[in-house]
């Protein structure tokens, strides 16, 4: 018997029009794996997507990155080299997915989900950057696992509508968490769709990873764990901070196993955890979901 992952793929595979990460974004991933990339190398990615330059040349003379700067950035390679590899790579991956599924006909309020989406990876980020555990995969994982990690309600939704909408529906009348009356009604809650779609748009594994277990840490492959603990914590946080309404009817609560597992007390975590609030609120992206 073929196991749940397998027919949730097939059942992906079967799907018109679901949609896939733009070009550009692959090109700029191999560029960004080379070491000795310059910002011109980025630059000349870029250039093709009108959308993205004008983005990236408007955040380069932002207050936030123009301050140390006597004038305008009029090309796209300065405007990669003040704002930083890093950043260039976090801003595509997000003008990218915000603007992939429409909001037209959807059951999800997409401004509240984005919000919550752009405050798990800000969150996972910092608490990488903050937890005396070893960083195994990267900041780039982190970021890009907790933007992700709720993809695959938005596929459910807008791919397998009445299903889900009637997911919802149970998981309101039984007040059971959304992913178990995902499992009710589709054999598969978002949390492996979103696996499935990572793998599809050839993401790294450890992000395809971090989106599968950000409900279920304790159950990833070693290696990608703490990042699973980390895009859990942030989640967790997130839906008692009031950071985007997911939608869930059971409220979250956070396994201290898993706090402790990442060797930072309660305390940091808060602490860390409101410090990605500020820099969710203050993120070049908050005007790109304003406007969705």
């Amino acid at each position: 018997m073929p196991d749940t992952s397998d027919k949730m793929a097939r059942r992906l595979e079967r799907v018109r029009g679901l949609p896939s990460l733009p070009e550009v974004l692959s090109l700029l991933e191999q560029v960004l794996a080379d070491e000795m990339a310059s910002a011109s190398d980025v630059a000349e990615v870029l250039r093709d997507d009108p959308a993205v330059t004008t983005r990236l040349l408007a955040i380069a003379n932002s207050a936030l990155y123009a301050g140390r700067h006597s004038r305008n950035c009029d090309s796209v390679g300065e405007a990669v080299a003040r704002i930083g590899f890093s950043q260039v790579r976090q801003i595509c991956l997000s003008l990218s997915v915000v603007n992939m599924f429409p909001s037209e006909g959807s059951s999800l309020d997409h401004k509240a989900f984005w919000r919550h989406s752009l405050f798990v990876a800000n969150a996972a980020r910092l608490l990488a950057e903050r937890s005396p555990t070893k960083n195994l995969v990267g900041d780039n994982a982190h970021f890009t696992s907790g933007l992700l990690h709720d993809i695959g309600e938005l596929v459910l939704d807008q791919f397998f509508h009445e299903d889900f909408v009637r997911a919802r529906a149970l998981a309101k009348l039984q007040q059971i968490p959304v992913s178990q009356a995902e499992r009710q009604v589709l054999d598969a809650d978002h949390s492996l769709v979103g696996k499935e779609i990572a793998l599809m748009w050839r993401l790294p594994e450890n992000t395809a990873s971090g989106i599968c277990y950000h409900e279920n840490p304790e159950s990833a492959p070693e290696v990608h764990r703490d990042l699973a603990r980390r895009i859990y914590v942030a989640d967790v946080f997130s839906e008692t901070h009031d950071m985007g309404n997911v939608g869930n009817e059971v409220e979250a609560q956070l396994d201290p196993g898993v706090v402790d597992a990442l060797g930072l007390t309660v305390g940091e975590i808060n602490d860390v955890l409101e410090g990605a609030i500020s820099a969710t609120e203050q993120s070049t992206l908050a005007s790109e979901i304003q406007c969705i």
